[in-house]
């Protein structure tokens, strides 16, 4: 009951000094408008409660494998799909993997939190062997 009461409390601060800052930026842009409000009735409510339920979100405890994505389009829609089952660390879309090199991908190792599973996402002939190569050297396992 203790750690619910303080996510809470963490929430209301938070959302509160979000609110405050979005008050005042709004009363400057309406100072610096001729004529009026540069916003209209901003939703401040539902940012509060958007805030709220991110920071309730960041204190639970769920336990999911690692992984660390490659390919895809912009949006990776695929690892997106996967944070049911794991929880995606870095990600690089098919567009950068030309760019890749070995101490591109330790660092995404690294700063992944130690992954345990690699995630390709339509990667073809030059590219997926590429990544292959690349990733072999880390021991981690190819999904």
């Amino acid at each position: 009951m203790k750690k619910f009461i303080q996510r809470e409390y963490k929430a209301l601060i938070f959302g509160a000094i979000i609110y405050w800052i979005l008050w005042a930026a709004n009363e400057m842009l309406k100072t610096a408008v001729i004529g009026g409000n540069a916003f209209v009735e901003p939703p401040y409510f539902e940012l509060l409660y958007l805030v709220g339920n991110i920071l309730t979100g960041i204190d639970e405890e769920e336990e999911k494998p690692i992984a660390i994505g490659f390919g895809g389009g912009h949006y990776c829609p695929l690892f997106s799909e996967t944070i049911l089952d794991f929880s995606m660390g870095h990600m690089a879309a098919k567009y950068v993997i030309d760019l890749l090199n070995q101490e591109l991908v330790q660092q995404m190792v690294q700063k992944s939190l130690n992954p345990e599973y690699i995630i390709l996402d339509g990667l073809k002939g030059k590219q997926r062997k590429k990544v292959e190569n690349l990733v072999g050297k880390t021991g981690l396992e190819i999904l």
